[in-house]
């Protein structure tokens, strides 16, 4: 069994360098979020270092413009792009203590811009990670019911009812596919989806629905209502680009990972109040868990829920089609 490094010690710099760069082999990468799990103060170094780097990655790409606006002035060749990676090798030379000192005075000085800026970056990171063709599991809860209090459970079928979405359980694939279940107290299950060019509505029995409008079957659904669909998690996230202040924090009680806060700031900007996204520090993190609250203040629905990443695992290929979700013998009727 490997012996722990010193959290003040050179392979721990050595992991969080490679893991910021890219370079660690998996080997490597599981034993950092070993240490991750098992030390709150390896966390909290991570989290800061991921912090740093996207402020002096932002700094970098600040004087990469301001130079390249030079450039573009005196030839008409355009010079090379900077990328994150390559800019974060150009600091490596420092050192790491070197570069944690100076991201350390960043982080102490007033830099709004710059936070601002790497809150913008982490929200780019989860749209992207988002529509990454990535099978994930999340499973939806109801934390504020509104003033409406809880509803009475919907029994079965019948009469036009929808179930609600408490307990309901969303898998996507991508942008633009996911298949959104919830159940009814009987048992049975109401599901909604889209294949990515078709929208589906599967009751329990009767005809199942087919539209060309992908958002025909999302209505009544968290953030359907004020154009943040989360049931679309890559294009939910997007929308949080406009009306809103972004910041970007440690998640408290989760070693290793971040949080978005996301707070409307235009009263005429439709979508939630507020939001905070949890995800894991790394380029490709996906959002592990998302809670939308101030979504129907008005009462016509659930104020405050949660989305949590359940698992991340292959689905069958063909698992966000209609037709893997009811036999053969159900007629289909298009809207």
């Amino acid at each position: 069994m490997n012996a722990p490094p010193d959290e003040n010690g050179t392979e721990l710099d050595r992991l969080i360098e490679g893991h910021l760069d890219g370079t660690l082999d998996d080997a490597a990468e599981a034993r950092l979020g070993r240490l991750v799990a098992e030390s709150a103060v390896v966390a909290g170094r991570l989290a800061r270092a991921v912090l740093v780097h996207d402020r002096l990655i932002d700094l970098l790409r600040g004087e990469a413009s301001a130079s390249a606006a030079t450039i573009e002035a005196e030839s008409s060749v355009p010079p090379p792009a900077i990328h994150r990676s390559r800019a974060f090798r150009l600091a490596l030379p420092l050192g790491m203590a070197a570069v944690l000192a100076v991201g350390s005075l960043l982080l102490l000085r007033p830099a709004p811009a710059n936070a601002s800026a790497s809150a913008s970056a982490a929200l780019e990171r989860l749209v992207r990670a988002s529509a990454a063709a990535t099978d994930r599991q999340y499973a939806i809860r109801v934390v504020d019911h509104g003033p409406g209090g809880v509803p009475d459970p919907v029994p079965a079928d019948v009469g036009g009812r929808k179930p609600g979405v408490d307990g309901a359980t969303l898998f996507v694939r991508g942008a633009d596919k996911f298949v959104f279940v919830r159940t009814f107290a009987d048992g049975t299950a109401f599901i909604n989806g889209c294949d990515g060019t078709i929208g589906w509505s599967v009751p329990p029995t009767g005809h199942v629905h087919l539209s060309e409008d992908q958002r025909r079957f999302r209505r009544g659904i968290p953030g359907e209502r004020d154009d943040l669909p989360f049931l679309s998690l890559a294009e939910g996230l997007a929308g949080f680009r406009r009306g809103y202040a972004l910041s970007l924090v440690e998640a408290p009680e989760a070693g290793g990972r971040l949080r978005l806060e996301a707070v409307r700031t235009d009263s005429r900007h439709r979508g939630p109040a507020r939001a905070t996204i949890d995800f894991p520090a790394g380029a490709a993190a996906a959002a592990e868990r998302i809670e939308l609250g101030g979504l129907a203040p008005d009462g016509s629905g659930p104020d405050g829920v949660v989305l949590e990443l359940v698992e991340r695992a292959p689905l069958p290929a063909d698992f966000f089609d209609h037709a893997h979700h009811h036999d053969a013998s159900r007629l289909v009727d298009w809207e």
